[in-house]
């Protein structure tokens, strides 16, 4: 018996037949507790995925509603299937159907700033009384299809970031309340090298006519023969100078003196062989896309023809010019003008539309004014030269906060940090080629006046405006329309600029015998200068006028505000 068995044991043994099925059924089990395992998984994924697609969806809705900002979080999280547990008294209406739940909710508002200095998750701050963005947290339990018999749901999680396209345009200049058409004529043909002679009420013209920047650089594509594109492939080219006031000219139809002045203007400046590249002009940033001549609403621009013209030609002009501006200056015999124009920085332009932290700057500018002055007393019959020279460094514009209310149009906002350039100011002489060093100081020496047999007179003078800081300048939706200038100045200079010269004048009178009086001839020559200061004065304010330069002062422009939509910033 037992000899038997164990022989039917050892033939069991022995015996190959259905290993297969046996192991077969137990990797089955296997494998199906891994299916179940990856549906489990790949349905978390989904989900995850879900909630973060609701997540940036209320972030958007948030944002653009951010005056509400909390109930349309909720009520976009509701239109995308999910129940947030606190929706009562919102006047949230939920329509039947069936919804995942909302564990957990949090709606902040605050400021976002796209600063590339800044970590990513560090750009988003809570808060604040003029909110641009919106953060929205969510939770949500997971779904467990197999796995839910020996384990808890996972709680899922999502947070998105939504900010408000708000774009501001703005640009930085001179007013230019002192009209000199001779002065203003010599440097518009110096600078573009050919003739150019309007008179003041050619000037007064355009110095007050505004016009819509898009309907002047739609007339400028015709010009150039771009049918079609984008604004910023416009700004990729390099104009003539007919070409742009041409296109002025035509954009100014509706004003019958400020075109007739343009078309003068634009004959004239027909022979100039200038070109002006517009992307130092006008950088329009996102709304550069748009196409050209495109109908409908666009962001409405406004910009000064005068303005146009003076930065136009001082980009496409010559950088270094030299003027003879004998019959310009009332009181002065003859007088001549050396100009150097730096280059903006890289990047940088005249006028500029984007969000915070946008910049437009004025070039680097130096100027010598040579005058010759006819003297008096014991100088009578002398002339007397007297060399002024001005060191201005840029004056520059941050565009610093827009603000959007979303109750009404007509409380948009817009606020602008400026400052005026350092400036260094001086009676004294520089050489033509440190005129032209810009990166190097010039090394000012001591002037001579007069040389005459016997009596030798010369002197300096310095003044320099310095401590600048920016200072916050806020623009009404009514400043914008209007076109209306603001100014930041220093009050380093109180007196205007020949006036404050004279009053830190250093003379020398050196007299070879005879008796003469040196006290009586140095107050000879102040007494020459003092009635000059007004007419040097309103000369100086003209020549760096038209180039959007003021000495100790800046002035700025909001051109148009837009509060765009809200886009998913993170």
């Amino acid at each position: 018996m037992q000899t038997a068995l164990l022989a039917l044991i050892a033939r069991f043994a022995r015996d190959g037949r259905g290993n297969i099925a046996l192991m077969s059924s137990l990797l089955f089990s296997v494998l199906v507790m891994c299916a179940a395992f990856g549906v489990d998984e790949g349905a978390l994924y989904y989900d995850r995925r879900q909630l973060q697609g609701a997540a940036d969806v209320a972030a958007i809705v948030a944002a653009g509603n951010i005056g509400n900002a909390d109930r349309a979080a909720r009520a976009a999280l509701l239109d995308n299937g999910y129940l947030p547990k606190d929706i009562d008294g919102l006047g949230i209406v939920q329509p039947m159907g069936q919804y995942r739940d909302v564990s957990a909710i949090e709606v902040q508002t605050g400021s976002y700033r796209p600063a590339r200095s800044t970590a990513p998750d560090q750009r988003f701050t809570p808060g604040g009384s003029n909110p641009n963005a919106v953060r929205v947290s969510v939770r949500s339990p997971g779904a467990l299809y197999f796995a839910s018999m020996f384990a808890e749901p996972p709680t899922l999680s999502a947070e998105a970031i939504a900010s408000t396209e708000a774009i501001a345009a703005f640009s930085i200049g001179s007013r230019l309340l002192s009209l000199n058409d001779g002065i203003l004529n010599a440097l518009l043909s110096g600078l573009l090298d050919t003739t150019i002679s309007l008179d003041v009420m050619d000037y007064t013209a355009l110095a007050n006519a505004n016009l819509s920047l898009p309907d002047f650089l739609d007339e400028l594509a015709k010009e150039v023969g771009l049918k079609a594109g984008t604004y910023d492939a416009l700004l990729a080219e390099k104009v003539t100078y007919r070409q742009l006031t041409t296109a002025l000219s035509k954009a100014l139809a509706k004003d019958a003196s400020a075109n007739r002045a343009m078309s003068r203007f634009s004959k004239q400046a027909a022979f100039s062989r200038s070109e002006i590249p517009l992307s130092e002009l006008f950088n329009l940033r996102d709304a550069g896309g748009m196409t050209i001549g495109e109908p409908g609403s666009r962001l409405e621009l406004t910009v000064n023809a005068l303005e146009v013209v003076g930065a136009s030609a001082a980009l496409g002009g010559e950088n270094q010019i030299a003027l003879d501006l004998s019959t310009a200056i009332p009181g002065v015999a003859s007088s001549s003008v050396y100009l150097t124009l730096g280059e903006r920085p890289q990047g940088t332009s005249w006028f500029n539309v984007g969000g915070r932290g946008s910049t437009v700057q004025t070039a680097q500018t130096r100027l010598r004014l040579v005058l010759q002055v006819g003297g008096t007393g014991l100088l009578a019959g002398t002339t007397l030269r007297i060399p002024v020279y001005l060191d201005l460094a840029f004056a520059e514009a941050t565009l610093e906060n827009i603000y959007c209310p979303a109750k009404s149009g007509k409380d948009r906002a817009v606020r602008i940090a400026a400052k005026p350039g350092v400036a260094d100011l001086w009676i004294g002489d520089v050489t033509t080629a440190q005129m032209k060093d810009l990166a190097n100081p010039a090394n000012v020496k001591v002037a001579t006046f007069a040389k005459v047999p016997l009596i030798t007179v010369t002197g300096s003078a310095h003044v320099n405006i310095g401590n600048m800081k920016a200072r916050p300048l806020d623009f009404s939706i009514a400043d914008i329309e209007s076109h209306s200038a603001k100014s930041v100045s220093t009050t380093d200079v109180a007196a205007p600029l020949f006036a404050s010269l004279l009053g830190d004048l250093k003379l020398t009178v050196k007299v070879a015998g005879l008796g003469l009086n040196a006290d009586a001839i140095g107050t000879s020559v102040s007494d020459v200068l003092k009635p000059l200061a007004p007419a040097v004065d309103s000369s100086i304010r003209s020549l760096l006028g038209l180039l959007g330069i003021k000495v100790g002062e800046a002035d700025v422009w909001a051109n148009g505000v837009q509060c765009g939509r809200a886009v998913l910033v993170q």
